[in-house]
């Protein structure tokens, strides 16, 4: 969803998954049907040294930012316990509409590829 939101607003974006398939821990969360958020997102149920940071993320990306997400790319979801969502038709339907937003936006993806660190040339921004 970041690389998307940055391509989405002219970055150049590409992601390296260690994985030999994107989005792995996507398609077996909430046992294949994807957890895929909850309605009951609460800033105080968030562990981070920075709380302003969550509430930043937060008011960027809320409950209803996914929701809109999903209903324009025809994932279907369901409500269950403690306001979790799952993707009625499997995660496989979410990770397909994530994987053509990438593509739409030309999001580089390469699979196989772990990271192990980062360095920044100067040069580059």
């Amino acid at each position: 969803m970041c690389g998307i939101e940055a391509a989405r607003r002219g970055r150049r974006v590409i992601i390296l998954e260690k994985n030999s398939a994107p989005a792995q821990k996507v398609l077996v969360s909430g046992g294949g049907n994807c957890n895929a958020t909850n309605s009951l997102i609460d800033p105080e149920r968030y562990a981070c040294t920075n709380p302003r940071f969550v509430l930043s993320a937060l008011s960027r990306f809320d409950y209803y930012s996914m929701l809109d997400f999903m209903s324009a790319h025809r994932v279907r979801y369901t409500e269950k316990e403690n306001g979790k969502l799952f993707c009625t038709d499997g995660a496989t339907a979410l990770v397909t509409a994530l994987l053509n937003q990438c593509k739409k936006h030309s999001v580089s993806l390469f699979t196989d590829q772990p990271v192990d660190g980062i360095s920044i040339d100067d040069d580059m921004f």
